[in-house]
């Protein structure tokens, strides 16, 4: 997982790949902070890098979690099916930002100490398979264009 201390406000985990081949785009992660780290967060988004949408601020799950096991509790998945701008793109970045009005899980003030935790960051898609009866159709056309050319290809030596 990744953890770090000394958070404040705007400030992110971030995370990149490629969706080539992917639509109906879902993610997924654990997440979890101290009773002094940051309580409410964004999740953001972006398919050129440089311009993020936000979602709606949420509160992050005041259970912790240990190595090797995760709190159901602790898990957030995000419906992105919706936003094709992030199908079948070559770069799709992510934010997991504190938001600007977070206050620590406690309620007080976010302390140099606290800390906050990522764990099992997954990006889901389904991939782009051609429908059965559009693999017959091609192939049909294929397989005539096959006897088509072997017919020209009879009748012209028997001429010859």
């Amino acid at each position: 997982s990744f953890s770090s201390n000394g958070w404040a406000p705007g400030e992110y985990y971030q995370f990149s790949t490629s969706t080539l081949g992917y639509s109906s785009i879902t993610i997924s992660y654990a997440q979890a902070a101290s009773g002094t780290g940051p309580s409410l967060f964004n999740f953001q988004y972006s398919s050129d890098g440089t311009t993020f949408a936000t979602l709606p601020p949420y509160v992050g799950p005041t259970s912790d979690f240990n190595a090797g096991t995760t709190n159901p509790l602790n898990v957030r998945a995000v419906d992105l099916s919706t936003i094709t701008s992030l199908n079948n793109s070559a770069t799709v970045v992510f934010r997991i930002a504190v938001d600007s009005a977070s206050l620590a899980e406690n309620g007080a003030a976010i302390q140099s100490t606290g800390t906050f935790r990522v764990d099992d960051f997954t990006v889901n898609g389904i991939t782009s398979v051609p429908e059965p009866s559009s693999v017959a159709l091609v192939s049909s056309i294929g397989c005539a264009g096959l006897v088509f050319a072997h017919r020209r290809r009879k009748t012209r030596l028997m001429l010859a």
